[in-house]
């Protein structure tokens, strides 16, 4: 609890509660606009006077909360991961079928200066290596 620091709009559960459990004590009255689970925490803050009911009902709403922020924080963190991952190796993908097109385009011209170096009809050139008639003459 000492580390904790006042949320803020995008502040967690776990965020928002341990400051609000900390701070309590400092509190004349309870701070507005908190989620409805902490109306309980501000009614149990002196547990011993508290009804048995009330208290087992807040202690089972904070572990279900936990229990939520905790899978929540798991499935954003691990859907980021693997969003990640595939980004990744879709970047891969896309990066390697972009080298293998540069790679046949350079193979295709380098074949097109053998061609023409031997003499060979530029039709033939054109067939062979699939480029553009502008393309070979600028051999």
């Amino acid at each position: 609890l000492p580390a904790a620091k006042e949320p803020v709009e995008d502040s967690t559960f776990i965020e928002k509660w341990t400051w609000y459990v900390r701070e309590m004590v400092n509190f004349k009255e309870k701070p507005s606009g908190l989620d409805g689970y902490f109306d309980l925490l501000f009614e149990a803050s002196d547990r011993d006077n508290i009804e048995k009911g009330k208290l087992s009902i807040y202690d089972k709403m904070v572990r279900d909360e936990i229990q939520i922020a905790a899978e929540r924080d798991y499935a954003v963190r691990t859907g980021r991961e693997e969003g990640r991952a595939i980004g990744l190796e879709e970047g891969r993908a896309e990066g390697r079928a972009k080298g293998r097109a540069e790679g046949r385009a350079e193979a295709n011209i380098e074949t097109a200066r053998k061609m023409k170096a031997d003499g060979l009809a530029t039709e033939s050139i054109l067939l062979y290596t699939g480029l553009s008639r502008e393309e070979v003459e600028n051999l």
